[in-house]
């Protein structure tokens, strides 16, 4: 009988990583606004005339062209992120994915996740994952983080849809069970 300790499903904790780019860019048109504001301010016709970037209009637009920048970025990779969960997705739902079976072999654990995740292979079939890889849309909780894959032997029967272009296998299901 199989336990399934992990299937495909959408990770709403990467969310905040992805919103990086639009809350910089709330701030630097925060900044710019303002900027505008602090231009209309009284101008003291006593003292002398000095350079204030501050009520330049060039320096504001260039603010709001860096927030509206961030604000691309933020679409882009949001929307790359989802289409490419979605692309596994479907894949996944269609049945275009190998099974493994066996134990684990080969397991490295990472000691700092930052630095490289944990790696294992399964019948001669290797996996990489770390958590930090936001690429990696399958399983990817380190055994230091209560991961699933925590030694070796453990007899896994793994869902996986290989990746061509990164050569790394997505993991989208894993079940133990006693062995064979």
């Amino acid at each position: 009988m199989e336990t399934v300790l992990y299937e495909l499903h959408f990770r709403w904790g990467d969310l905040p990583i992805l919103l990086i780019p639009l809350l910089v860019g709330i701030g630097f048109w925060a900044v710019s606004c303002r900027l505008d504001r602090a231009s209309g301010a009284g101008k003291d016709l006593t003292t002398p005339a000095q350079r204030d970037l501050s009520r330049s209009k060039g320096v504001k637009w260039f603010l709001r062209g860096i927030a509206l920048l961030c604000g691309a970025v933020f679409l882009l990779s949001g929307a790359a992120y989802v289409a490419d969960y979605t692309a596994l997705k479907t894949r996944y739902e269609a049945g275009e994915y190998l099974t493994v079976c066996g134990f684990v072999e080969d397991l490295t654990v990472a000691e700092y996740p930052e630095k490289g995740g944990d790696s294992f292979t399964v019948d001669g079939v290797p996996f990489a994952y770390t958590h930090t890889d936001l690429t990696l849309h399958g399983y990817r909780k380190e055994a230091q983080n209560g991961g699933i894959i925590t030694r070796e032997g453990q007899y896994l029967v793994i869902r996986y849809v290989p990746d061509p272009d990164t050569e790394t296998n997505h993991i989208v299901y894993i079940a133990e069970q006693g062995s064979p």
